[in-house]
C-alpha cells in the first residue's frame, strides 16, 4: 500500500516554523510512520525540482495550509516567483474539485490580515489563541512552551480529524487529484 502524505503550505517568513516542525513529528509519531509529512524546510533538497515537489499538492492526501499576514501578502502579490503563490494556486484548483484534502490553520493574525479571500468561507482552525513564543533562555518557559505546543499539535489534529482523513480510503483524494 502506497503512504499517506500530508504536504505543509505556508510561508517562510511567517514565525511558526517550530510549531509545524512539532506538528509534522506528531503526524508521524501518531501514525507510527505510516505517514509521510512534505514540509518544504526538510524535505526539498539541493537539486531538487522545486515545481515538481509543489505538484506534490495535488498528489497528496491532505494539504495543511498555515496562514498568517505574510502568507496573505505573498497570495495578493500574485507573483509567480513566490512558492507560497503557486502553491496558494494549485490548492484554489483542487478545492474547486473537492474541499475534504485542505486543512486550513490560522497561525498568526485574523481573518483579515491573514486568509486570503478564495479561503474565507472554509472553516479553519485558528492557532492564534495559544501564545507560542517564550524566552527561550529561561529553562522552565521552554519546557511550558514545549509542552503546549505539543498539546495544541495534538489539539489540532483532533480537532481537524487529521489522522483520520489520512488513514480513510474516503478521503483519499490523492488519487482523483493526480488524474485530474
Amino acid at each position: 500500500m502506497k503512504k499517506k502524505t500530508c504536504f505543509f503550505a505556508h510561508n517562510h517568513r511567517d514565525s511558526a516554523d517550530e510549531f509545524k516542525k512539532l506538528l509534522k513529528e506528531r503526524i508521524i509519531d501518531l501514525s507510527n510512520g505510516e505517514i509521510k509529512v512534505i514540509f518544504d524546510k526538510d524535505d526539498f533538497g539541493v537539486a531538487d525540482d522545486v515545481l515538481d515537489k509543489e505538484n506534490l499538492i495535488a498528489k497528496s492526501t491532505t494539504v495543511v495550509l498555515f496562514m498568517s499576514p505574510e502568507y496573505k501578502n505573498k497570495i495578493e502579490a500574485k507573483n509567480e516567483s513566490s512558492g507560497s503563490y503557486r502553491e496558494y494556486k494549485k490548492i484554489i484548483r483542487r478545492l474547486a474539485k473537492n474541499k475534504g484534502f485542505l486543512i486550513p490553520v490560522l497561525v498568526s493574525g485574523n481573518i483579515d490580515s491573514a486568509i486570503p479571500e478564495k479561503l474565507r468561507n472554509i472553516i479553519f482552525q485558528d492557532a492564534t489563541k495559544h501564545n507560542m513564543r517564550f524566552n527561550e533562555d529561561d529553562p522552565y518557559l521552554k519546557y511550558s512552551r514545549d509542552k503546549e505546543l505539543n498539546q495544541y499539535a495534538n489539539c489540532i489534529i483532533d480537532r481537524t480529524n487529521l489522522l483520520y482523513k489520512l488513514s480513510s480510503e474516503k478521503y483519499d483524494n490523492s488519487k482523483e487529484a493526480a488524474n485530474n
